[in-house]
């Protein structure tokens, strides 16, 4: 029997990144351990770094990425995603936010607890 040759997924699939050299673009990282998944963007524009979490701009633009709020924590554990993806993400997000506030996606930074959750039907 011979196997299967093994298949790099998800963050895996990636090639290694440049701890110290980050790239805008669009990511899904957690914001506390056992919370959802919330989408994320680091921006440089006209020479500075920003960041936005669930399409919320987190502090001010800075020439420096060090120095920019939440751009390095969004590089080093942000699992990379396209831009239909994250604009749907931040749609889902804005949603259960007015429809359903007691959603996980709605409350980002508090953990899963499934005991909390409604049935599914």
């Amino acid at each position: 029997m011979e196997r299967k040759p093994y298949v790099p997924s998800g963050r895996r699939a990636e090639n290694p990144r440049a701890v110290n050299d980050p790239e805008a673009g669009h990511y899904l990282i957690r914001l506390i351990r056992g919370g959802v998944r919330v989408p994320a963007q680091i921006i440089f524009e006209d020479g500075k770094w920003s960041a936005t979490i669930g399409g919320v701009l987190q502090g001010e633009p800075h020439a420096d990425p060090v120095h920019a709020a939440k751009v390095l924590s969004i590089w080093w554990y942000g699992e990379r995603i396209d831009k239909t993806e994250h604009d749907f993400q931040v749609s889902v997000i804005e949603h259960v936010k007015k429809h359903q506030p007691d959603h996980p996606a709605a409350n980002p930074r508090q953990p899963i607890d499934l005991t909390k959750m409604k049935p599914l039907f």
